[in-house]
């Protein structure tokens, strides 16, 4: 029930993205204060600052674990550092991926649909951990961000292939 609930809240945010940003370009009212070249940016910042805190996280839990572990979690043992470490060069990992296809001159529309889905997929793991007693309820406000920040980065990815779509229709 859980990942419908997160299908369904991407479908809705990505129709609410489109109406707003992409089909307000036919001249309807306020259409001026969403031209897409500065909703692009908008987004396009917004979602390289994601990339940029991702990497720091990442750093973060490669470099100290234990300090980590000892805020989110009831034990900290030497196999949960090691996993920590591991989970946080995969974090640094996506988070450099994220900000390097924002850089890019083409799109790199499959980099951050997969990007967009690690965050979704990884905030829901936090979740059940914190269901399960493995992490705090703390670990919930790193969840959250990552819940949004994927929803974002997959929204941004159907914008781009709404944009991909014109383009070659033009």
């Amino acid at each position: 029930m859980r990942y419908l609930s997160v299908f369904l809240c991407v479908i809705v945010l990505y129709q609410h993205f489109e109406e707003v940003c992409i089909r307000s370009e036919n001249g309807s009212p306020g259409s001026a204060h969403r031209d897409r070249s500065l909703v692009r940016d908008r987004f396009w910042w917004t979602l390289f600052a994601i990339g940029v805190i991702t990497v720091a996280s990442g750093i973060m839990q490669c470099t100290v674990p234990r300090l980590l572990l000892q805020a989110l979690s009831p034990e900290v043992t030497a196999a949960s550092e090691h996993f920590l470490r591991i989970t946080g060069v995969l974090t640094a990992a996506f988070g450099a991926l994220l900000a390097h296809a924002l850089i890019t001159a083409e799109p790199q529309h499959v980099a951050v649909l997969w990007v967009g889905i690690q965050k979704v997929v990884t905030a829901s793991t936090v979740g059940l951990a914190v269901q399960d007693a493995i992490f705090s309820p703390m670990a919930l406000a790193a969840a959250g961000f990552d819940m949004v920040a994927g929803v974002m980065i997959i929204a941004f990815w159907f914008w781009l292939r709404q944009q991909a779509k014109e383009s070659l229709s033009d």
